[in-house]
């Protein structure tokens, strides 16, 4: 007859963490879109807002999150970026990609349909909340 003893050895380890946390709601109205092109030649709007807090240390060991804000129903609602959502008006039906591109004190919002008319934005104003974790 054996014995079998199992032990078991706990090396608790701990690390001390500064987090740092910073949010900020950002409101892009449709007339203040600005149109550019991209290689292919297809129009997209965008928006750029400086942003100091947006550093390279954020960026390079941070984590960045950006969210569409609107309301359903009374309820605040929060769709992280890149968006897409499917507009109907006049008959006429397409879809808006929205997303985002960050550089040290930089923030870029970007609006594209996928038929690339030359139409303004769906919406009267767009509020983006970005969030950033470092």
């Amino acid at each position: 007859m054996g014995i079998v003893v199992f032990t078991a050895c706990t090396n608790e380890y701990y690390e001390q963490y500064n987090v740092n946390t910073y949010s900020k709601y950002f409101e892009v109205n449709s007339r203040d879109w600005k149109k550019a092109y991209d290689d292919l030649g297809y129009l997209y709007y965008y928006f750029t807002f400086e942003e100091p807090k947006l550093t390279n240390k954020v960026i390079n060991s941070g984590s960045l999150n950006t969210y569409l804000y609107y309301q359903v129903e009374g309820i605040d609602t929060f769709s992280p970026l890149p968006f897409s959502d499917f507009i109907v008006k006049n008959e006429y039906r397409w879809e808006e990609q929205t997303t985002v591109e960050y550089q040290p004190g930089l923030i870029t919002f970007i609006l594209k349909s996928d038929d690339r008319v030359d139409q303004y934005p769906a919406y009267e104003q767009y509020v983006f909340a970005v969030r950033f974790l470092w």
